[in-house]
């Protein structure tokens, strides 16, 4: 499951003020809010070390450009020519998918803007800019799984009310895990009718309003109701720093922050959680992507008998590289050539992937699961169920217990930074670690016992940091990132 850095949370129905001074940076993105009384805007910052993020990835994508434009300019005259710019890469769309393989050759006339017939710096990168690679991505998971029914799980009695005798109780839910596969589904969850119990006592209908809608926003002029702020540092294993600020007039309208569990900044109104969880990045080691393009390039070689071509069968990421990497541009990838393209544009390409940022938001869910299902699965972990008593507790608060019709509904939103692949109801979990850790879990259930994990004990031990006996999604992304210092 992923565990998050730190979760915020916000309710709609907040008064409008206008940004103060110290907020006066423009905010990376504007996160609109509707379906509530009002509508409700917050203003998102994200920064590198305190530089505005659009400038951290202009920065990045600059060197990576200017990388790719030396590799291709053979003689280094500042000039490319029209047969030389057949292997400019194609520029990166704003789409999680994967380039094909058309190339910028086919547009000659366009990437040379004065029509020189020589292609300078400058031009490439006014070309590759028109593509649309910004340094973030939104996108919206609608998904109409349905989600189990934890209350009426956790309610022995049917009284519509849980209390801490009953959410203590959560551990007795495994008796449910009929396949054994130690993940409760929503089928298990459900009881049965030999053991549902009393009917459930029903006082009457609760009132709904209509889901909240979110939609991501250009900075404007329109004034938001709170300022969210979150800092990365270079090293992607230290969590980031966030602050949440609510505009003067907020405390007015009943709207206040609180501390959260694990001391999370949480922001209070109008009967719905949006979380704001921020998964760790993927940042594989530069060293760890240039061994892995050799031992493909040595694959390579040895199917085609020592001579790499155009038509040799290789993996989808050296076909990629295959153009750019061959300098001289006989159809021959020798390891000279290669060695070079690794030393010289890898690093680039990986520090421009680190770059970007993509905010993945889903459908508001009702219940108490969306509380505790931080994979988003739509189930149950044992180390979820774990968490329970403590959860609820806290959401509880003096009353100790929860109302049925009183639990707020959850919607989350889920910054990635190096965002891999489609985000899908089923893939943004399977990309939001390293592959080995999504092959060993087989219960799909987002941790690794020792049973599961393929290592030795030794490296179990070691990627166990809180030695609570798994290793979680968090610590198989922190053990796969670069030590300090390394590239």
């Amino acid at each position: 499951m992923w565990r998050s850095l730190f979760c915020i949370m916000f309710f709609a129905g907040v008064v409008a003020l206008p940004i103060q001074a110290e907020d006066a940076q423009v905010p990376l993105r504007v996160l609109l809010i509707t379906g509530g009384p009002q509508p409700v805007r917050v203003a998102v910052n994200v920064t590198m070390n305190g530089r505005p993020w659009p400038e951290y990835f202009e920065a990045a994508q600059q060197r990576q450009m200017e990388a790719i434009f030396s590799q291709l300019d053979r003689d280094q005259d500042g000039k490319v020519s029209a047969e030389e710019s057949r292997r400019f890469p194609q520029p990166r769309l704003q789409s999680s998918k994967p380039a094909g393989d058309v190339h910028v050759a086919f547009n000659y006339r366009v990437i040379d803007a004065d029509d020189d017939g020589q292609v300078s710096l400058t031009e490439y990168e006014q070309y590759a800019r028109s593509f649309g690679d910004l340094p973030v991505w939104t996108t919206a998971i609608r998904g109409s799984r349905p989600d189990a029914d934890l209350f009426r799980a956790l309610d022995a009695n049917r009284d519509r009310v849980v209390t801490e005798a009953e959410w203590s109780a959560a551990d007795k839910l495994f008796s449910s895990d009929r396949d054994g596969n130690r993940v409760l589904s929503v089928d298990e969850l459900r009881p049965s009718m030999a053991t549902a119990g009393p009917p459930e006592f029903v006082a009457g209908a609760a009132i709904r309003r209509k889901p909240l809608v979110i939609e991501w926003q250009e900075p404007g002029n329109e004034p938001v109701q709170a300022t969210v702020s979150i800092n990365f540092v270079e090293d992607a294993a230290v969590a980031p720093t966030v602050s949440v600020k609510l505009q003067p007039g907020a405390a007015e309208r009943a709207v206040g922050i609180e501390q959260g569990l694990e001391r999370e900044p949480v922001l209070v109104c109008d009967g719905c959680r949006i979380v704001l969880r921020l998964q760790l990045p993927v940042l594989r080691a530069t060293v760890a992507q240039q061994q892995q393009l050799r031992q493909d390039y040595e694959a390579a070689r040895e199917r085609a008998g020592g001579a790499v071509g155009p038509k040799t069968e290789m993996s989808p990421r050296l076909k990629q590289a295959f153009l750019l990497a061959d300098s001289n541009e006989d159809n021959d990838l020798e390891p000279a050539e290669f060695e070079s393209y690794l030393d010289k544009v890898v690093p680039l390409e990986a520090a421009t992937d680190a770059a970007r940022l993509r905010f993945v938001s889903f459908q508001e869910r009702p219940g108490l699961l969306p509380l505790v299902d931080l994979n988003l699965d739509g189930r149950l972990s044992l180390r979820e169920i774990q968490t329970i008593p403590t959860k609820l507790k806290f959401v509880a608060g003096q009353m100790g217990k929860l109302v049925r019709d009183q639990v707020p509904s959850t919607l989350v939103i889920v910054l990635q930074r190096a965002p891999s692949g489609d985000a899908t109801e089923q893939s943004i979990l399977q990309n939001a670690g390293p592959p080995w850790f999504f092959r060993a879990d087989r219960n799909q259930d987002g941790d690794l016992d020792r049973d599961e994990f393929l290592g030795n004990p030794e490296d179990f031990a070691r990627l166990d940091v809180n030695k609570d006996g798994w290793i979680e999604l968090d610590e198989a992304v922190r053990g796969d990132m670069p030590s300090p210092g390394g590239r």
